[in-house]
């Protein structure tokens, strides 16, 4: 999945101190927006070309590639042996992890830019339909779908997020959602000022959500109060990333923020000279890696928020970077992977 808990928490408890240096690329056919997953000795990917990459972790060497209809800025779940994945074809795509071999496939009626949550049995996928639909993850088969209004904005970006018995998505129609995972019922709703592309975190009964209005909101998960609104500089596109009582997330404008928990009084701030997509992931020893849209990875020490390693890369990056046994990756704009280690 892009996040590697359902609750969305990419931390990860042990040290990995930059510098860093290649261990490989692998070139797709197009650009990439999808995030990568680990699984085994597979990583997971998709790309604007309309592939699936099943590539060697360790050597990017493709395993398989599967064609879907579309371009896919979706990334992909990997959960019982079976990779799922959306596409702006419309569907819905469940691939054996070993081989690639199409298992089923479900459409829905719009483009698939959400990426899956597989939990409990259930994949949980938005779809520019307006429908969060609730799909049986052996078989397919549609469980529920429950429509979120349209607006001005229109489609779903958001990924899906649970806890306790709870989805929560937002939409490009400004709402925030709870949802029963159950039954489908809408447990109740919470209006930002404008689209929300950011997935919801959800940490010790808050969900923390960014919006294009440029506020980073803190809803209680039990009734969907506000707790707190911070303003930010620059619209948020990124998923808030919480690592001990802190909330961290970039802007469009380029700023990486830290944010208290609680209060949602800004800690510090830091210009990073490109507009940021990429969720950052947070290392235990407090680094946290993140992209530039305009091209270029960094790391940055969270206790003093200053920059202390980067990379250039060919193309900007807008997806999350992934890592495994001391492995870290991430994808560009132009069509690259990356897999990075210690010096």
């Amino acid at each position: 999945m892009l996040f590697k808990e359902p609750w969305h928490h990419p931390v990860v408890e042990y040290s990995f101190k930059p510098p860093l240096r290649t261990k490989w690329t692998f070139r797709t056919g197009g650009a990439i927006y999808s995030s990568p997953a680990v699984e085994g000795d597979k990583l997971f990917i998709g790309s604007h070309d309309g592939n699936i990459y099943a590539l060697d972790r360790l050597t990017g060497k493709p395993r398989w590639i599967f064609s879907t209809g579309g371009q896919i800025t979706s990334s992909p779940a990997v959960e019982g042996g079976m990779v799922y994945i959306g596409s702006k074809d419309g569907y819905l795509y469940a691939l054996d992890q070993d081989s690639g071999e199409l298992l089923w496939k479900y459409k829905t009626r719009g483009k698939v830019i959400s990426s899956p949550l597989v939990v409990e049995g259930n994949v949980y996928v938005g779809s520019n339909d307006l429908f969060l639909h609730a799909i049986n993850a052996v078989n397919g088969e549609l469980n529920w779908k429950v429509y979120m209004e349209d607006y001005r904005y229109g489609g779903v970006y958001s990924t899906p997020a649970y806890l306790n018995g709870t989805v929560y998505i937002a939409s490009k129609n400004t709402y925030l959602y709870a949802i029963d995972s159950a039954k489908g019922y809408i447990r109740w709703t919470f209006q930002t000022g404008s689209a929300v592309y950011s997935s919801p975190t959800v940490w010790h009964g808050i969900v923390f959500i960014g919006s294009y209005d440029r506020n980073l909101y803190a809803v209680d998960t039990r009734d969907g109060k506000l707790l707190w609104r911070t303003t930010l500089v620059g619209r948020i596109y990124a998923t808030p990333v919480v690592w001990k009582n802190t909330v961290y997330v970039g802007t469009k404008a380029g700023y990486l923020f830290s944010v208290d928990t609680l209060t949602g009084r800004i800690k510090w701030w830091f210009k990073l000279g490109g507009g940021i997509s990429s969720t950052p992931l947070i290392t235990g020893d407090g680094i946290c890696y993140i992209g530039l849209e305009n091209g270029g990875f960094l790391g940055i020490n969270l206790v003093t928020g200053k920059v202390i390693w980067r990379m250039d890369t060919e193309g900007g990056v807008h997806t999350s970077p992934a890592m495994a046994d001391g492995i870290l990756y991430f994808a560009t704009k132009a069509g690259i992977v990356y897999a990075l280690e210690r010096e």
